[in-house]
Protein backbone atom coordinates (compact mmCIF):
# COMPACT_ATOMS: atom_id res chain seq x y z
CA UNK A 1 0.00 0.00 0.00
CA UNK A 2 2.67 2.14 0.99
CA UNK A 3 6.06 2.40 -0.22
CA UNK A 4 8.20 3.92 2.84
CA UNK A 5 8.39 0.60 4.58
CA UNK A 6 9.71 2.22 8.19
CA UNK A 7 6.92 5.22 7.77
CA UNK A 8 4.45 1.77 7.39
CA UNK A 9 5.04 0.25 9.84
CA UNK A 10 4.72 3.18 12.34
CA UNK A 11 1.39 3.54 10.72
CA UNK A 12 0.04 0.16 11.30
CA UNK A 13 1.54 0.13 14.68
CA UNK A 14 -0.33 3.46 15.04
CA UNK A 15 -3.63 1.69 14.25
CA UNK A 16 -2.68 -0.76 16.33
CA UNK A 17 -2.26 1.53 19.53
CA UNK A 18 -5.65 3.28 18.41
CA UNK A 19 -7.21 -0.09 19.06
CA UNK A 20 -6.15 -1.61 21.72
CA UNK A 21 -6.23 1.60 24.16
CA UNK A 22 -9.85 1.05 23.92
CA UNK A 23 -9.75 -2.36 24.31
CA UNK A 24 -7.26 -2.58 27.40
CA UNK A 25 -9.70 -0.55 29.21
CA UNK A 26 -12.57 -2.27 28.58
CA UNK A 27 -11.28 -5.69 29.26
CA UNK A 28 -8.44 -5.12 31.92
CA UNK A 29 -8.14 -2.19 33.59
CA UNK A 30 -12.08 -1.03 34.25
CA UNK A 31 -12.57 -4.70 35.39
CA UNK A 32 -9.52 -4.76 38.08
CA UNK A 33 -11.24 -1.37 39.27
CA UNK A 34 -14.73 -3.17 39.65
CA UNK A 35 -13.08 -5.28 41.25
CA UNK A 36 -11.26 -3.22 43.76
CA UNK A 37 -14.97 -1.21 44.73
CA UNK A 38 -16.24 -4.79 45.49
CA UNK A 39 -13.35 -5.37 47.50
CA UNK A 40 -13.79 -2.81 49.49
CA UNK A 41 -17.47 -3.00 50.27
CA UNK A 42 -16.85 -6.62 51.03
CA UNK A 43 -13.97 -5.41 53.79
CA UNK A 44 -16.61 -2.61 54.90
CA UNK A 45 -19.50 -5.95 55.36
CA UNK A 46 -17.26 -7.98 56.97
CA UNK A 47 -16.82 -5.65 59.35
CA UNK A 48 -19.94 -4.63 60.14
CA UNK A 49 -21.58 -8.39 60.58
CA UNK A 50 -18.65 -8.75 63.03
CA UNK A 51 -19.45 -6.04 65.05
CA UNK A 52 -23.26 -6.96 65.07
CA UNK A 53 -22.33 -10.70 65.71
CA UNK A 54 -20.02 -9.72 68.49
CA UNK A 55 -22.60 -7.55 70.24
CA UNK A 56 -24.92 -9.96 70.25
CA UNK A 57 -23.00 -12.61 71.76
CA UNK A 58 -24.44 -15.65 72.96
CA UNK A 59 -27.71 -14.20 72.27
CA UNK A 60 -27.12 -15.09 68.67
CA UNK A 61 -28.64 -18.72 68.72
CA UNK A 62 -31.65 -16.86 70.20
CA UNK A 63 -32.14 -14.79 67.44
CA UNK A 64 -31.83 -17.83 64.49
CA UNK A 65 -34.12 -19.33 66.72
CA UNK A 66 -36.64 -16.61 65.88
CA UNK A 67 -36.38 -15.30 69.60
CA UNK A 68 -35.04 -12.45 71.09
CA UNK A 69 -36.86 -9.69 68.54
CA UNK A 70 -35.79 -6.90 70.69
CA UNK A 71 -32.22 -7.80 70.24
CA UNK A 72 -33.20 -6.27 66.68
CA UNK A 73 -34.08 -2.75 67.76
CA UNK A 74 -30.93 -0.82 67.45
CA UNK A 75 -30.17 -2.10 63.94
CA UNK A 76 -32.17 0.58 62.04
CA UNK A 77 -29.29 2.81 63.72
CA UNK A 78 -26.63 0.51 62.34
CA UNK A 79 -27.93 0.51 58.97
CA UNK A 80 -28.77 3.86 58.70
CA UNK A 81 -25.23 4.78 60.20
CA UNK A 82 -23.29 2.37 57.64
CA UNK A 83 -25.54 3.42 54.49
CA UNK A 84 -26.86 0.10 54.34
CA UNK A 85 -29.38 -0.30 51.85
CA UNK A 86 -30.80 -3.20 53.51
CA UNK A 87 -29.94 -5.83 56.03
CA UNK A 88 -31.08 -9.39 56.34
CA UNK A 89 -30.03 -12.38 59.02
CA UNK A 90 -30.41 -15.88 58.16
CA UNK A 91 -30.08 -19.17 59.92
CA UNK A 92 -27.91 -22.02 59.16
CA UNK A 93 -30.84 -23.52 56.95
CA UNK A 94 -31.14 -20.63 55.18
CA UNK A 95 -34.04 -19.06 57.36
CA UNK A 96 -34.82 -15.71 57.31
CA UNK A 97 -34.53 -14.48 60.69
CA UNK A 98 -34.27 -10.78 60.49
CA UNK A 99 -35.07 -8.05 57.65
CA UNK A 100 -35.27 -4.48 57.63
CA UNK A 101 -38.29 -5.74 55.00
CA UNK A 102 -40.36 -7.70 57.68
CA UNK A 103 -42.03 -9.34 54.54
CA UNK A 104 -38.72 -11.29 53.93
CA UNK A 105 -38.88 -12.54 57.78
CA UNK A 106 -39.33 -16.66 57.72
CA UNK A 107 -38.54 -17.06 53.73
CA UNK A 108 -36.07 -19.43 52.89
CA UNK A 109 -33.08 -19.12 50.95
CA UNK A 110 -32.79 -21.57 48.55
CA UNK A 111 -29.87 -19.63 46.43
CA UNK A 112 -27.04 -22.35 45.73
CA UNK A 113 -24.42 -19.62 46.40
CA UNK A 114 -25.66 -19.28 49.68
CA UNK A 115 -25.38 -23.27 50.89
CA UNK A 116 -22.76 -23.86 48.72
CA UNK A 117 -20.27 -20.75 49.24
CA UNK A 118 -21.86 -18.82 52.40
CA UNK A 119 -22.35 -22.07 54.07
CA UNK A 120 -18.50 -23.10 53.43
CA UNK A 121 -17.67 -20.13 55.56
CA UNK A 122 -16.92 -17.68 52.24
CA UNK A 123 -18.10 -14.45 51.62
CA UNK A 124 -20.40 -14.47 48.37
CA UNK A 125 -20.87 -10.99 46.37
CA UNK A 126 -22.79 -10.00 43.43
CA UNK A 127 -24.38 -6.68 42.07
CA UNK A 128 -27.32 -6.36 40.65
CA UNK A 129 -29.60 -3.57 39.24
CA UNK A 130 -32.57 -3.06 41.99
CA UNK A 131 -35.44 -0.49 42.13
CA UNK A 132 -35.25 1.87 44.77
CA UNK A 133 -36.73 4.87 45.62
CA UNK A 134 -34.85 8.51 46.31
CA UNK A 135 -36.22 10.46 49.85
CA UNK A 136 -38.76 12.40 47.39
CA UNK A 137 -40.20 9.17 46.82
CA UNK A 138 -39.13 9.06 42.51
CA UNK A 139 -38.69 5.41 42.28
CA UNK A 140 -35.43 4.63 40.18
CA UNK A 141 -33.10 1.83 39.33
CA UNK A 142 -29.61 1.13 41.72
CA UNK A 143 -26.43 -0.53 41.15
CA UNK A 144 -26.57 -2.31 44.17
CA UNK A 145 -24.11 -5.10 45.56
CA UNK A 146 -25.54 -7.75 47.58
CA UNK A 147 -22.74 -9.32 50.27
CA UNK A 148 -23.29 -12.78 52.29
CA UNK A 149 -21.36 -13.01 55.58
CA UNK A 150 -21.26 -15.95 57.09
CA UNK A 151 -21.21 -16.47 60.69
CA UNK A 152 -18.90 -19.68 61.99
CA UNK A 153 -19.48 -20.22 65.63
CA UNK A 154 -17.23 -23.17 67.04
CA UNK A 155 -15.66 -23.72 63.29
CA UNK A 156 -19.50 -24.62 61.80
CA UNK A 157 -21.38 -22.84 60.13
CA UNK A 158 -24.41 -21.22 61.85
CA UNK A 159 -25.77 -18.74 59.89
CA UNK A 160 -25.10 -15.33 57.61
CA UNK A 161 -25.81 -11.81 57.05
CA UNK A 162 -26.77 -9.80 54.23
CA UNK A 163 -25.80 -6.50 53.74
CA UNK A 164 -27.08 -4.57 50.49
CA UNK A 165 -25.07 -1.61 49.81
CA UNK A 166 -26.33 0.96 46.91
CA UNK A 167 -23.04 1.38 44.92
CA UNK A 168 -24.70 3.56 41.94
CA UNK A 169 -22.45 7.01 42.85
CA UNK A 170 -18.93 5.12 42.69
CA UNK A 171 -20.34 2.87 39.91
CA UNK A 172 -21.10 6.31 38.13
CA UNK A 173 -17.49 8.24 38.73
CA UNK A 174 -15.62 4.89 38.23
CA UNK A 175 -17.17 4.92 34.52
CA UNK A 176 -17.01 8.96 33.91
CA UNK A 177 -13.48 8.35 35.30
CA UNK A 178 -12.61 5.53 32.78
CA UNK A 179 -14.14 6.78 29.89
CA UNK A 180 -12.65 10.44 30.32
CA UNK A 181 -8.88 8.30 31.13
CA UNK A 182 -9.64 6.17 27.79
CA UNK A 183 -11.07 9.05 25.35
CA UNK A 184 -7.71 11.11 25.48
CA UNK A 185 -5.51 8.15 23.93
CA UNK A 186 -7.91 7.11 21.64
CA UNK A 187 -7.77 10.64 20.01
CA UNK A 188 -4.31 11.25 19.98
CA UNK A 189 -3.69 7.79 18.65
CA UNK A 190 -6.15 8.58 15.86
CA UNK A 191 -5.20 12.09 15.06
CA UNK A 192 -1.59 9.56 14.92
CA UNK A 193 -2.82 7.84 12.27
CA UNK A 194 -4.86 10.47 10.53
CA UNK A 195 -1.22 12.14 9.94
CA UNK A 196 0.61 9.45 9.54
CA UNK A 197 -1.87 8.24 6.59
CA UNK A 198 -2.05 11.83 5.23
CA UNK A 199 2.19 11.56 5.28
CA UNK A 200 2.30 7.86 3.66
CA UNK A 201 0.36 9.27 1.04
CA UNK A 202 1.62 11.95 0.06
CA UNK A 203 5.20 10.02 -0.36
CA UNK A 204 3.49 7.70 -2.62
Amino acid sequence: MFRDNKLSRIFYLSILLAVSFPLLNVFLIYPQFNAVLISNMEDVAVRLATHVQANLGDNWDDLVRGEGQELTTEFPILIKDFNLLKMKIFSAAGMTVYSTDTADIGKLNSKPYFHGQVASGNTFSKVVKKQTKSLEGQTFEADVVEIYVPVMRNNKFAGAFELYYDISGPIGSLTRTFWYSSILPFILTTVLVLLMAVVLKSLD
